[in-house]
Protein backbone atom coordinates (compact mmCIF):
# COMPACT_ATOMS: atom_id res chain seq x y z
CA UNK A 1 0.00 0.00 0.00
CA UNK A 2 1.40 3.57 -1.05
CA UNK A 3 1.67 6.16 1.85
CA UNK A 4 0.17 9.84 1.30
CA UNK A 5 2.76 12.73 0.32
CA UNK A 6 2.43 15.28 2.20
CA UNK A 7 3.62 18.90 2.22
CA UNK A 8 4.10 21.08 5.21
CA UNK A 9 4.38 24.91 4.41
CA UNK A 10 3.14 25.72 7.71
CA UNK A 11 6.34 27.07 10.05
CA UNK A 12 6.31 24.18 12.64
CA UNK A 13 10.34 24.82 13.22
CA UNK A 14 9.59 25.50 17.04
CA UNK A 15 7.47 22.59 17.20
CA UNK A 16 8.82 19.73 14.60
CA UNK A 17 7.18 17.00 17.51
CA UNK A 18 4.24 17.69 16.03
CA UNK A 19 4.36 16.83 12.99
CA UNK A 20 5.11 12.70 14.17
CA UNK A 21 1.30 11.53 13.71
CA UNK A 22 2.06 12.69 9.91
CA UNK A 23 5.40 11.39 9.54
CA UNK A 24 4.22 7.89 10.83
CA UNK A 25 1.50 7.62 8.18
CA UNK A 26 2.81 9.41 5.09
CA UNK A 27 5.96 11.24 3.45
CA UNK A 28 6.32 14.38 5.13
CA UNK A 29 8.25 17.23 3.18
CA UNK A 30 8.39 20.58 4.85
CA UNK A 31 9.14 23.67 2.77
CA UNK A 32 9.18 26.76 5.43
CA UNK A 33 9.03 29.61 3.93
CA UNK A 34 7.63 28.58 1.01
CA UNK A 35 6.66 31.17 -2.03
CA UNK A 36 3.91 31.25 -4.27
CA UNK A 37 6.35 30.16 -7.11
CA UNK A 38 7.37 27.13 -5.69
CA UNK A 39 3.86 25.90 -4.42
CA UNK A 40 2.39 26.23 -8.28
CA UNK A 41 5.64 24.49 -9.21
CA UNK A 42 5.39 21.37 -7.16
CA UNK A 43 1.68 20.99 -5.74
CA UNK A 44 1.08 18.41 -8.19
CA UNK A 45 3.72 16.22 -6.27
CA UNK A 46 1.36 16.27 -2.77
CA UNK A 47 -1.83 14.39 -1.44
CA UNK A 48 -1.87 16.73 1.55
CA UNK A 49 -1.13 20.19 2.76
CA UNK A 50 -0.49 21.45 6.00
CA UNK A 51 -0.48 25.43 5.50
CA UNK A 52 -0.52 28.69 7.09
CA UNK A 53 -2.20 31.59 5.47
CA UNK A 54 1.16 33.20 3.89
CA UNK A 55 0.49 31.41 0.32
CA UNK A 56 -3.22 31.30 -1.02
CA UNK A 57 -4.64 28.11 -2.51
CA UNK A 58 -6.44 29.73 -5.37
CA UNK A 59 -8.10 28.25 -8.58
CA UNK A 60 -4.13 28.82 -9.83
CA UNK A 61 -2.53 26.67 -7.27
CA UNK A 62 -5.43 24.44 -7.03
CA UNK A 63 -5.73 23.29 -11.04
CA UNK A 64 -2.02 21.98 -10.80
CA UNK A 65 -2.99 20.13 -7.61
CA UNK A 66 -4.36 16.95 -9.43
CA UNK A 67 -3.74 14.75 -6.56
CA UNK A 68 -4.54 17.17 -3.72
CA UNK A 69 -7.51 15.39 -1.46
CA UNK A 70 -7.47 17.74 1.65
CA UNK A 71 -5.63 20.99 3.35
CA UNK A 72 -5.08 21.49 7.10
CA UNK A 73 -4.75 24.96 8.48
CA UNK A 74 -4.47 25.78 12.07
CA UNK A 75 -5.95 28.96 11.98
CA UNK A 76 -9.50 29.80 12.70
CA UNK A 77 -10.10 32.44 9.21
CA UNK A 78 -9.38 30.64 5.66
CA UNK A 79 -9.81 33.81 3.45
CA UNK A 80 -6.23 32.26 2.04
CA UNK A 81 -8.23 28.67 0.54
CA UNK A 82 -10.46 28.88 -1.93
CA UNK A 83 -13.46 26.98 -0.69
CA UNK A 84 -15.60 27.16 -3.79
CA UNK A 85 -12.59 25.61 -5.76
CA UNK A 86 -11.86 23.16 -3.34
CA UNK A 87 -15.51 21.93 -3.09
CA UNK A 88 -15.61 21.74 -6.98
CA UNK A 89 -12.66 19.40 -7.36
CA UNK A 90 -13.67 17.46 -4.33
CA UNK A 91 -10.66 18.75 -1.86
CA UNK A 92 -11.32 18.84 2.12
CA UNK A 93 -9.91 20.98 4.39
CA UNK A 94 -9.54 21.47 8.31
CA UNK A 95 -9.24 24.43 10.30
CA UNK A 96 -9.91 25.47 14.09
CA UNK A 97 -12.58 27.63 13.69
CA UNK A 98 -14.92 25.31 15.55
CA UNK A 99 -12.38 23.84 18.33
CA UNK A 100 -14.46 26.02 20.52
CA UNK A 101 -12.54 23.86 23.53
CA UNK A 102 -9.26 24.58 22.07
CA UNK A 103 -9.63 28.26 20.64
CA UNK A 104 -10.88 29.21 23.82
CA UNK A 105 -7.61 28.97 25.37
CA UNK A 106 -5.53 31.34 22.64
CA UNK A 107 -5.85 34.60 23.61
CA UNK A 108 -2.68 36.28 21.63
CA UNK A 109 -4.97 37.92 19.40
CA UNK A 110 -7.02 39.48 21.36
CA UNK A 111 -3.36 40.83 23.50
CA UNK A 112 -2.11 41.94 20.29
CA UNK A 113 -5.31 44.23 19.94
CA UNK A 114 -4.80 45.87 23.26
CA UNK A 115 -1.44 46.00 22.56
CA UNK A 116 -2.03 48.47 19.78
CA UNK A 117 -4.77 49.99 21.23
CA UNK A 118 -2.60 51.53 24.01
CA UNK A 119 0.65 52.24 21.77
CA UNK A 120 -2.17 54.31 19.99
CA UNK A 121 -3.55 55.89 22.41
CA UNK A 122 -0.14 56.62 24.61
CA UNK A 123 1.20 57.94 20.91
CA UNK A 124 3.91 54.93 21.99
CA UNK A 125 5.56 55.55 18.54
CA UNK A 126 6.19 59.19 18.56
CA UNK A 127 7.12 59.29 22.15
CA UNK A 128 9.73 56.26 21.69
CA UNK A 129 11.49 58.29 18.94
CA UNK A 130 11.64 61.47 21.36
CA UNK A 131 13.41 59.44 23.84
CA UNK A 132 16.01 58.06 21.43
CA UNK A 133 16.99 61.77 20.60
CA UNK A 134 16.92 62.40 24.39
CA UNK A 135 13.63 64.23 25.11
CA UNK A 136 12.39 64.17 28.45
CA UNK A 137 8.29 64.55 29.67
CA UNK A 138 5.52 65.38 27.59
CA UNK A 139 6.34 67.34 24.46
CA UNK A 140 2.97 69.98 24.84
CA UNK A 141 0.32 70.07 26.87
CA UNK A 142 -1.93 69.97 23.88
CA UNK A 143 -0.34 66.62 22.73
CA UNK A 144 -0.72 65.01 25.89
CA UNK A 145 -2.37 61.56 25.36
CA UNK A 146 -5.71 60.38 27.20
CA UNK A 147 -5.93 57.55 29.52
CA UNK A 148 -8.61 54.58 28.69
CA UNK A 149 -10.65 54.64 31.98
CA UNK A 150 -13.80 56.68 31.61
CA UNK A 151 -13.41 56.45 27.38
CA UNK A 152 -16.05 54.31 25.29
CA UNK A 153 -14.63 51.36 23.52
CA UNK A 154 -16.13 50.12 20.54
CA UNK A 155 -16.62 46.02 20.34
CA UNK A 156 -17.57 45.26 16.87
CA UNK A 157 -18.11 41.50 16.39
CA UNK A 158 -18.63 39.86 20.03
CA UNK A 159 -17.14 36.51 19.40
CA UNK A 160 -14.15 34.53 20.88
CA UNK A 161 -12.21 37.51 20.62
CA UNK A 162 -14.24 40.52 21.03
CA UNK A 163 -15.50 38.77 24.24
CA UNK A 164 -11.70 39.43 25.01
CA UNK A 165 -11.46 42.78 24.49
CA UNK A 166 -14.75 43.22 25.89
CA UNK A 167 -13.37 42.07 29.15
CA UNK A 168 -10.03 44.07 28.73
CA UNK A 169 -12.16 47.25 28.48
CA UNK A 170 -14.10 46.59 31.39
CA UNK A 171 -10.96 45.81 33.76
CA UNK A 172 -9.18 48.93 32.65
CA UNK A 173 -12.92 50.61 33.63
CA UNK A 174 -14.01 51.48 30.13
CA UNK A 175 -17.47 52.02 29.26
CA UNK A 176 -17.93 48.80 26.23
CA UNK A 177 -20.76 49.32 23.72
CA UNK A 178 -20.93 45.62 21.51
CA UNK A 179 -22.42 45.48 17.89
CA UNK A 180 -22.76 41.79 16.57
CA UNK A 181 -25.15 40.54 14.45
CA UNK A 182 -26.58 38.08 16.91
CA UNK A 183 -28.60 38.82 20.03
CA UNK A 184 -26.14 39.06 23.01
CA UNK A 185 -27.61 37.69 26.09
CA UNK A 186 -25.20 38.66 28.88
CA UNK A 187 -25.90 40.86 31.50
CA UNK A 188 -22.85 42.81 31.82
CA UNK A 189 -22.98 43.82 27.65
CA UNK A 190 -24.14 47.13 26.25
CA UNK A 191 -25.22 46.19 22.93
CA UNK A 192 -26.20 48.80 20.60
CA UNK A 193 -26.76 49.15 16.62
CA UNK A 194 -23.22 49.65 14.51
CA UNK A 195 -24.35 53.44 13.60
CA UNK A 196 -24.42 54.27 17.57
CA UNK A 197 -21.24 52.45 18.55
CA UNK A 198 -19.52 54.25 16.09
CA UNK A 199 -20.77 57.87 17.11
CA UNK A 200 -20.24 57.15 20.72
CA UNK A 201 -16.88 55.07 20.67
CA UNK A 202 -13.30 56.43 21.42
CA UNK A 203 -11.96 53.67 20.46
CA UNK A 204 -12.87 50.85 17.84
CA UNK A 205 -11.88 47.70 17.53
CA UNK A 206 -12.86 45.33 14.98
CA UNK A 207 -12.85 41.34 15.35
CA UNK A 208 -15.28 39.87 12.73
CA UNK A 209 -14.91 37.13 9.92
CA UNK A 210 -14.26 38.69 6.16
CA UNK A 211 -17.25 38.11 4.57
CA UNK A 212 -19.17 40.04 1.57
CA UNK A 213 -21.28 41.63 4.23
CA UNK A 214 -18.10 42.87 5.69
CA UNK A 215 -16.10 43.58 3.45
CA UNK A 216 -15.09 47.51 3.51
CA UNK A 217 -17.70 47.74 6.72
CA UNK A 218 -15.63 50.80 8.06
CA UNK A 219 -15.82 52.88 4.73
CA UNK A 220 -15.72 56.61 4.12
CA UNK A 221 -19.16 57.20 4.80
CA UNK A 222 -18.95 54.96 8.41
CA UNK A 223 -15.75 56.82 9.01
CA UNK A 224 -16.85 60.33 8.97
CA UNK A 225 -19.47 59.20 11.56
CA UNK A 226 -16.93 58.04 14.24
CA UNK A 227 -15.82 60.84 16.85
CA UNK A 228 -13.45 62.92 15.57
CA UNK A 229 -9.69 61.93 17.02
CA UNK A 230 -10.96 58.63 17.00
CA UNK A 231 -8.75 55.48 17.53
CA UNK A 232 -9.10 52.39 15.27
CA UNK A 233 -7.41 48.73 15.66
CA UNK A 234 -8.50 45.68 13.46
CA UNK A 235 -6.77 42.66 14.20
CA UNK A 236 -9.07 40.66 12.03
CA UNK A 237 -8.39 40.91 8.39
CA UNK A 238 -7.53 44.23 6.20
CA UNK A 239 -10.67 44.06 3.77
CA UNK A 240 -13.29 45.28 6.79
CA UNK A 241 -11.57 48.79 5.82
CA UNK A 242 -11.81 50.86 2.98
CA UNK A 243 -7.66 51.66 3.15
CA UNK A 244 -7.89 54.87 1.17
CA UNK A 245 -10.74 56.16 3.16
CA UNK A 246 -8.58 55.26 6.27
CA UNK A 247 -5.19 57.44 5.11
CA UNK A 248 -7.62 60.03 4.18
CA UNK A 249 -9.20 60.04 7.63
CA UNK A 250 -5.51 59.79 9.32
CA UNK A 251 -4.26 62.75 7.24
CA UNK A 252 -7.39 64.77 8.73
CA UNK A 253 -6.88 63.38 12.34
CA UNK A 254 -10.72 62.63 11.61
CA UNK A 255 -8.87 59.28 13.15
CA UNK A 256 -6.28 60.66 15.57
CA UNK A 257 -4.49 56.82 14.99
CA UNK A 258 -4.71 53.26 13.85
CA UNK A 259 -3.23 50.27 14.81
CA UNK A 260 -3.85 47.30 12.25
CA UNK A 261 -1.82 43.41 12.19
CA UNK A 262 -3.29 42.96 8.61
CA UNK A 263 -3.66 44.75 5.71
CA UNK A 264 -5.54 44.33 2.47
CA UNK A 265 -3.56 42.23 -0.34
CA UNK A 266 -1.18 41.14 2.46
CA UNK A 267 0.11 38.01 0.18
CA UNK A 268 1.02 40.53 -2.79
CA UNK A 269 5.02 39.85 -3.06
CA UNK A 270 4.99 43.92 -3.31
CA UNK A 271 3.61 44.07 -0.08
CA UNK A 272 6.31 46.41 1.35
CA UNK A 273 4.65 49.25 -1.21
CA UNK A 274 1.54 48.28 0.11
CA UNK A 275 -0.18 52.35 0.52
CA UNK A 276 -0.40 51.17 4.36
CA UNK A 277 3.43 51.15 4.41
CA UNK A 278 3.87 53.73 2.50
CA UNK A 279 2.14 55.90 4.76
CA UNK A 280 3.72 54.55 8.25
CA UNK A 281 6.73 55.40 6.80
CA UNK A 282 5.95 59.02 7.19
CA UNK A 283 3.57 59.40 9.77
CA UNK A 284 3.63 57.98 13.32
CA UNK A 285 -0.15 57.79 14.10
CA UNK A 286 -0.58 54.31 11.94
CA UNK A 287 1.19 51.49 13.54
CA UNK A 288 1.21 47.69 11.47
CA UNK A 289 2.75 44.36 12.54
CA UNK A 290 3.27 42.02 9.75
CA UNK A 291 0.19 40.09 11.08
CA UNK A 292 1.54 38.15 13.96
CA UNK A 293 -1.60 38.77 16.54
CA UNK A 294 -2.10 35.39 16.82
CA UNK A 295 1.94 34.42 16.75
CA UNK A 296 2.56 33.10 20.39
CA UNK A 297 4.34 30.27 21.33
CA UNK A 298 1.78 28.43 23.10
CA UNK A 299 -1.12 28.75 20.53
CA UNK A 300 0.86 28.27 17.43
CA UNK A 301 2.25 25.15 19.12
CA UNK A 302 -1.18 23.55 20.36
CA UNK A 303 -3.17 24.70 16.58
CA UNK A 304 -0.24 22.98 15.16
CA UNK A 305 -0.18 20.11 16.92
CA UNK A 306 -3.93 19.52 16.89
CA UNK A 307 -4.13 20.24 13.19
CA UNK A 308 -1.58 17.66 12.12
CA UNK A 309 -3.47 14.88 14.25
CA UNK A 310 -6.61 15.49 12.89
CA UNK A 311 -5.01 15.83 8.91
CA UNK A 312 -3.06 12.03 9.98
CA UNK A 313 -6.81 10.93 11.29
CA UNK A 314 -8.29 11.85 8.25
CA UNK A 315 -5.66 10.53 6.21
CA UNK A 316 -5.61 6.75 7.97
CA UNK A 317 -9.32 6.71 6.80
CA UNK A 318 -8.89 7.29 3.32
CA UNK A 319 -7.44 4.20 0.75
CA UNK A 320 -4.24 4.65 -0.45
CA UNK A 321 -4.36 1.25 -2.50
CA UNK A 322 -4.94 2.71 -6.06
Amino acid sequence: MSKPRILVTSNCVACPEALEPLRRIGQVDCKYPVDRATALAVIDRYDAVMCDAGIQFDEAVLSRAERLRIIATPSTGTDHLDKKTMAARGIEWIDIAKEYDLIERFTATAEAAWLLLLACIRRLPRNFERAKRGCLGPEDWESLPKQLCGKTLGVIGHGRLGRMVTQYGQAFRMRVLVHDIRTIEEPDVEQVDLDTLLAESDVVSLHLHLKDETRRLIDRERIARMKRGVVLVNTARGDLIDEAAMIEALETGQIGAAGVDVVHDEWDPDRAGHALHEYARTHDNLIITPHIASACYESCVEARAFVAEELAKRLEAMDWSG
